[in-house]
């Protein structure tokens, strides 16, 4: 959602998921508690390099990012919206679904309406 290189890779698994030890990674490894947010929004997409990996769909990384906007950095948290907000194959409904089942709609809600009326 933006051209920013994190200074470390973040990934996403399941309660209990460890793929490395952390000591000897540059990722830093977010576990989600709940099968049923963790299971939002799971992709495939291919990687520059030709792989296939799976990733979490906009909406899902849309509802993660203001999930976590206290640890994210302003700029990439602002530019990500804006580039969501733009995006001519964004699923506002979808994104409100979401929202609701990891119990942040109204935050979700409170900030696309901020994004949409001071155009951000």
């Amino acid at each position: 959602m933006t051209d920013n290189l994190p200074a470390n890779f973040e990934v996403t698994g399941p309660k209990n998921y460890r793929p490395f030890n952390p000591k000897d990674s540059e990722a830093i490894v977010h576990a989600d508690t709940k099968d049923e947010t963790y299971n939002l929004g799971i992709t495939e997409i291919n990687t520059n390099l030709g792989n296939t990996v799976k990733s979490y769909n906009a909406e899902k990384t849309i509802c993660g990012l203001i999930k976590r906007q206290d640890h994210i950095d302003s700029e990439t948290f602002i530019k990500a919206l804006r580039n969501y907000a733009k995006r001519s194959d964004k699923k506002t409904n979808r994104l409100m679904e979401y929202a609701s089942i990891m119990g942040i709609a109204k935050k979700v809600s409170d900030t696309m309406m901020m994004l949409m009326f001071f155009h951000v």
